[in-house]
């Protein structure tokens, strides 16, 4: 199991409920030297009504009709207020999650390097990077008031940040640059959401980015897990391999991704949020235990030709152990969670060099593969070797080899989530004795 990460999100909440007061309540001012006495960020009943009704508002805009993508919400002072108390947060443990996801973290990756965040909004990410070691940002976003927070906020945080106001569907000059990395958190899938040719302009902006890399520099894509976002998001990642773009993480293949049209992907880590961030979430019905994105870390040059694999049919592949070539054994991706199909198999979803398709194991067994198979999370990265080929898929025997290279990313110890829920769950009085006739 890797060791958890630990999200700094929770040392922002402060300052986060210090700005929404003084610039965006409506409610009666907060005794200050009061709410020191609270340092989880406890919010006040009127408050937490207030936000939790800005928060829903947001919520209904991001995701069912998405009326907000792609809208300068951000100059609205009362869906600003709300991102501050719940979104912003989010943001922030989706970035972290993201550079550990992709492998910038925990290390020294981004120590000292030159960021460029694009649509920055108030500056979730552009402070992640900063506490993730980044040593100079740059947000860019086409809010002014928006900026200003993420600016007040580094300097509340001790950290510095450099803006740019801009619109990036107008094409505006972005910054010079070279940088190390260029990120767009949940910001590609908004630019021309209403534009049928938005894949060949959003293609076309992230071709842009290259020439503001530094050699070996890479682009960080985080986008929303929604169904429709991921799955752009993946068309995208395609349409840039295509044009010779390597894909760095999460793929385990070089080639189109096989998940659509069918399917999707994302990643998904658990967290915990702040106390007060999960007393908003529970006033306005959004749970957020974990962080569920879909993203793609990308290198600009080289040649991949695009085609894409179906998943393998039966007695088409060779066992990874036994490729002709000589090459190293092949690596494939976990990309669901495990599932138990009606056969009594268990399942997982791999996505590797011959395509997406089912491992299974019989949910009965013993054998040493087996139970790493029950260890399985999203995420992981496999090698597999001596399976038996299925109608479907790959089946684990007693003479199967299953290596776990790499464990998903954790932000949080499961043995803390566990205790949570344990003392989060009801207890249940005990039933009155009857008393003998």
């Amino acid at each position: 199991m890797n060791r958890p990460v630990p999200c700094p999100v929770g040392q922002y909440v402060p300052h986060l409920l210090g700005l929404w007061r003084a610039r965006f309540s409506s409610g009666v001012p907060v005794d200050p030297r009061g709410s020191r006495l609270l340092p989880d960020g406890r919010l006040t009943g009127p408050e937490l009504y207030e936000a939790a009704a800005a928060v829903k508002e947001l919520s209904r805009g991001f995701t069912r009709e998405r009326g907000l993508a792609g809208t300068p919400y951000m100059d609205d002072p009362g869906l600003l207020g709300g991102y501050l108390l719940f979104y912003w947060t989010v943001s922030f443990a989706q970035t972290w999650a993201a550079l550990l996801s992709a492998g910038l973290l925990p290390g020294k990756h981004l120590e000292g390097r030159r960021v460029l965040d694009l649509g920055a909004g108030p500056g979730p990410s552009s402070l992640a990077l900063l506490a993730a070691g980044a040593g100079r940002v740059t947000a860019v976003d086409r809010s002014a008031p928006a900026l200003e927070i993420a600016v007040e906020l580094a300097r509340r945080s001790g950290r510095r940040l450099e803006t740019r106001v801009a619109d990036l569907a107008s094409g505006a000059r972005l910054p010079e640059g070279p940088f190390d990395l260029v990120t767009a958190v949940h910001t590609v899938n908004e630019l021309w959401s209403d534009r049928d040719d938005r894949l060949d302009r959003r293609r076309a902006f992230v071709e842009r980015l290259a020439g503001l890399l530094t050699p070996g520099g890479r682009v960080l894509l985080v986008d929303p897990a929604l169904t429709a976002t991921a799955n752009e998001a993946i068309e995208l990642r395609d349409a840039l391999v295509a044009g010779g773009w390597r894909v760095l993480a999460p793929c385990a293949r070089e080639e189109g991704c096989p998940a659509l049209p069918s399917g999707t992907c994302h990643a998904d880590v658990a967290w915990d949020p702040p106390p007060a961030v999960r007393r908003i979430g529970h006033a306005a019905r959004i749970g957020r235990e974990s962080l569920a994105f879909s993203y793609f870390l990308l290198e600009s040059g080289g040649s991949v030709p695009h085609h894409r694999a179906a998943a393998p049919p039966k007695g088409a592949e060779t066992p990874a152990e036994e490729r002709p070539d000589g090459s190293p054994p092949a690596l494939y991706r976990v990309v669901s969670d495990r599932f138990l199909a009606k056969s009594g198999r268990l399942r997982v979803l791999l996505c590797g060099p011959e395509g997406r398709f089912p491992l299974s194991v019989d949910g009965r067994a013993s054998f040493p593969s087996a139970g790493t198979f029950r260890s399985l999370s999203r995420h992981d990265l496999v090698r597999v070797g001596g399976v038996e080929q299925r109608a479907t898929g790959w089946g684990l025997t007693p003479t199967s080899v299953l290596e776990v290279v790499a464990r998903a990313p954790s932000m949080e110890d499961p043995r803390a989530r566990q205790d949570r829920r344990t003392q989060s769950a009801p207890r249940r009085r005990p039933s009155p004795r009857r008393r003998p006739r």
